[in-house]
């Protein structure tokens, strides 16, 4: 409890639990919070409470691969006295993600996936659908790759708008002196009033690094970038 001016008043509650259960299938945590707020002497008097509910549910196989599921609530109320108000607004949300692990101890080859849905209901409705994948895949410890795709549809005020997007880069190194390495990106949305954008661009830069004598070094970088 926090008092700023004699006129000006601040309670702040809070109570939370916590159930863990572990084991070598799907270890499995749930979570549950409330918090209140209440303001007073600010012209207004106001009472704003937080509930919030979490369950996550795991599982791993070795080194290859490891998953994770997570399902949330989230409810906030905030009640103005004098003036018969209450605003509410509810967030309930679905998260997995997954990784899967090809590589060795030399050579990093791995897939994550993200996949996200989140609805916000209150004095705005928002809803957001997101898949990500991401790939790393050394070819050899000379050759590396790396991609990335993201698609987001997503709901706001009844205005849609959906993305997709990739980013990917190939690098080649020589010798560990010669580093070469190639960029593309690109970027699409498009909008409800089938309107769209769409952005294109990549590049490339060429790193030589030598040594020196007397611990001394001369690096020098060539690159170009478009769009």
């Amino acid at each position: 409890r926090q008092a700023f001016t004699p006129s000006y008043d601040i309670k702040t509650d809070g109570v939370g639990a916590t159930l863990s259960l572990q084991n070598n299938y799907v270890p499995t945590l749930f979570n549950y919070s409330l918090r209140s707020n209440a303001t007073s002497g600010a012209g207004a008097d106001t009472e704003n409470t937080i509930e919030a509910f979490l369950l996550s549910f795991s599982h791993s196989y070795r080194s290859l691969s490891n998953a994770t599921l997570s399902l949330s609530l989230n409810k906030s109320d905030t009640v103005t006295k004098g003036e018969a108000t209450t605003t509410s607004s509810d967030t309930r949300s679905v998260v997995f993600k997954h990784l899967l692990n090809l590589g060795t101890t030399d050579l990093t080859r791995t897939l994550n996936t993200l996949a996200s849905y989140v609805n916000e209901t209150g004095t705005v409705r928002n809803h957001t659908l997101e898949s990500n994948e991401s790939l790393d895949w050394w070819v050899g410890k000379a050759l590396q790759t790396h991609a990335i795709y993201i698609h987001r549809d997503r709901t706001f005020a009844d205005r849609k708008t959906v993305e997709d997007s990739g980013v990917g880069w190939i690098q080649h190194r020589l010798y560990k002196s010669l580093t070469t390495r190639l960029d593309l990106r690109g970027k699409n949305t498009t909008f409800d009033n089938n309107g769209s954008i769409t952005e294109v661009g990549g590049g490339g830069t060429i790193d030589y690094e030598k040594k020196l004598p007397e611990e001394s070094s001369l690096l020098v970088v060539v690159g170009y970038n478009y769009g």
